[in-house]
């Protein structure tokens, strides 16, 4: 697809963009909301506008144009996930910015957004694209952050930091990249002891990208009578420091290379290995009686999703198999025999997942003379129904896995999920993968009571 780079200067908005390219989207160009002149940083729940005297340069040194607005509106009904539009709210200030991308460049038809674990963020850019018929690419999503932050740093993106405000960060750190060693190990240390989000979730720090492989006309360089790092000039809190900038940054020329496509740190995030590494698959003592089959196992398919849980230090993996994971065996594709939920973990708030739900599963019309976005109407519509006899509702769901059997008709499919899911829908990841003849899709779903 063709898309705009919905960029703030940080390593995950940055990052996202390299997935983007990975796999084979065309970045039109690149877009910012920016603090009024004069502003170091804004109060804003939606976007982080410290750096955004960095935000040109990288533009340039991308070589793509910027669509920039100002921000304007204010954050309102912070309270709740759940977004309906507001005049005067901040978020509005996006659907200016993204109606503006359109104008400029009509052949947009998505928006790469780097979210990790916000839903307050997520469910405002999805509200504002869906209005604006835009698709929303957000790869880094719910991954495991010290995964992310070690991907980031093997893809060597030089992100620097250019403000703290957490326990154990101090002025000393601003101005480090995350490739400094001591750096990424010290956040590594910061989040096996007190759970600090490794890639700044919680607001402990934020960065901006001083260079990366997309960079292809330069980096970002600013010398040390270029930048100070001062106290945030609002007097926040005695331990929040950010990098004041003196002068802009100087853009220096890169040596000629060819342009990368993809990225060879990216290469694990589309192998069935890396699938088959992040899920372990369920003993069969745990399934439903009356199933017959590995119900609720994954089937086999291209991959999807959140990263693989592994060892904080620094240049390590854990090999495939280990911590109980699967080793790669096919996984059983064909349909339940019935609907069936399975609970898991023992938390006080109970977790479920269904079994893989299909129109086999509910004896639905299945053939080519149904529509995908008929099947998918149906399944959803039978789904609802199965799930209320269980006590609980669609409405619960909190994560969704959604299988084509041919991403073509994922428009089709995507119009008739969104009026199902209308309200906070969940996370969701879409994959293409081989299904039994007559299925277009299939969804298993993780629902929460």
């Amino acid at each position: 697809m063709r898309i705009v780079g919905l960029v703030s200067g940080g390593k995950d908005s940055i990052w996202n963009l390299h997935y983007c390219q990975h796999f084979g989207h065309e970045i039109l160009c690149l877009a910012n909301l920016a603090p009024p002149q004069g502003t170091t940083e804004l109060d804003s729940y939606m976007y982080q506008t410290v750096g955004a005297e960095l935000i040109d340069p990288i533009a340039e040194a991308m070589g793509l144009p910027l669509v920039r607005c100002t921000i304007a509106g204010a954050p309102k009904g912070t309270s709740s996930s759940a977004y309906l539009p507001q005049e005067g709210d901040e978020v509005e200030d996006l659907t200016l910015l993204l109606q503006d991308v359109l104008n400029s460049f009509p052949g947009v038809e998505a928006v790469s957004c780097g979210a990790i674990l916000s839903d307050y963020q997520r469910l405002r850019v999805e509200n504002v694209c869906s209005r604006l018929g835009l698709k929303v690419l957000a790869f880094l999503w719910r991954q495991e952050q010290p995964h992310l932050l070690r991907q980031m740093i093997r893809g060597q993106l030089d992100a620097r930091i250019v403000k703290v405000a957490c326990m154990g960060l101090d002025k000393s750190h601003v101005g480090k990249s995350i490739l400094d060693p001591s750096f990424a190990e010290h956040m590594f240390k910061l989040g096996r002891k007190w759970g600090v989000h490794v890639c700044g979730e919680g607001g402990e720090y934020e960065s901006t990208v001083f260079d990366a492989p997309m960079y292809h006309k330069g980096t970002l360089q600013l010398t040390l009578s270029d930048w100070e790092a001062g106290a945030h000039p609002s007097g926040e809190g005695d331990d929040v420091f950010m990098m004041m900038v003196k002068q802009p940054p100087q853009l220096n020329a890169k040596a000629a290379t060819p342009c990368e496509q993809t990225f060879e740190v990216l290469t694990q995030y589309t192998s069935l290995r890396y699938y088959h590494r992040t899920f372990k698959q369920i003993p069969s003592s745990h399934l439903a009686a009356d199933s017959g089959l590995d119900s609720f196992c994954w089937t086999a398919a291209l991959a999807s999703t959140v990263a693989v849980p592994i060892d904080d230090r620094v240049g390590e993996e854990t090999s495939p198999g280990s911590r109980g994971y699967g080793t790669g065996s096919e996984l059983p594709s064909q349909s339940a025999a019935a609907p069936a939920l399975q609970r898991i973990g023992s938390f006080e708030q109970p977790l479920y997942f269904t079994s893989s739900l299909d129109a086999a599963t509910f004896q639905l019309a299945l053939g080519s003379e149904v529509s995908a976005s008929q099947q998918c109407d149906e399944l959803l519509s039978a789904i609802e129904g199965w799930l209320r006899s269980q006590g609980l509702t669609i409405r619960h769901a909190v994560s969704a896995e959604v299988q084509v059997a041919d991403l073509s008709c994922f428009d089709a499919v995507n119009t008739v999920y969104g009026r199902h899911f209308s309200e906070d829908p969940p996370t969701r990841i879409c994959i293409q993968t081989p299904l039994p003849a007559g299925l277009h899709l299939r969804i298993r779903l993780l629902l929460g009571d």
